[in-house]
């Protein structure tokens, strides 16, 4: 009698894919989520740098950025940037402020949603704000809107 192909691919196939299996199993482990990460690069660039331009002559720098992320979903940012518009005069715009999101992890992705009041009327841009994934040190952020990425931070140490 012959011997099967099909019985002889199945043989081979568990050899090649047993011992394959358990060795995805020792990734190494990422920083845990909650903590403190500082922004350190925009596309590469070191702070001070462009996050944004659009067309209406606009640009945005960043001179700081800190992302502070709890345990429970919930995290916090806070911003310090100019903003320059070219048709006028002026001086540019120093802009700092606070504001709250939400995070969610979804496998290895993180998505962050912005917690700001939409006013009546607006055209607010609706969630995902922000898509990243935790990185050996920190967190990159590979999507945001209009800002340029990647954003990288760096997770800073705790207190002891």
């Amino acid at each position: 009698m012959r011997p099967s192909l099909f019985g002889a691919a199945v043989v081979i196939l568990e050899v090649i894919v047993v011992p394959i299996a358990p060795s995805a199993c020792t990734e190494p482990v990422l920083a845990p989520l909650p903590g403190t990460y500082v922004l350190s690069r925009v596309a590469g660039d070191t702070l001070p740098t462009i996050l944004f331009t659009n067309s209406f002559d606009v640009t945005v720098v960043v001179l700081a950025d800190t992302l502070r992320l709890g345990a429970t979903g919930s995290g916090s940012e806070a911003l310090r940037e100019v903003v320059r518009q070219a048709d006028t005069a002026s001086a540019p715009d120093s802009v700092s402020y606070s504001t709250d999101f939400s995070i969610q992890r979804m496998a290895f992705r993180l998505v962050l949603a912005f917690a700001y009041p939409c006013p009546p009327n607006a055209d607010c841009v609706p969630p995902p704000h922000r898509t990243g994934h935790l990185i050996p040190g920190g967190l990159e952020i590979d999507w945001a809107g209009a800002q340029r990425v990647p954003l990288l931070y760096s997770r800073v140490a705790p207190n002891p």
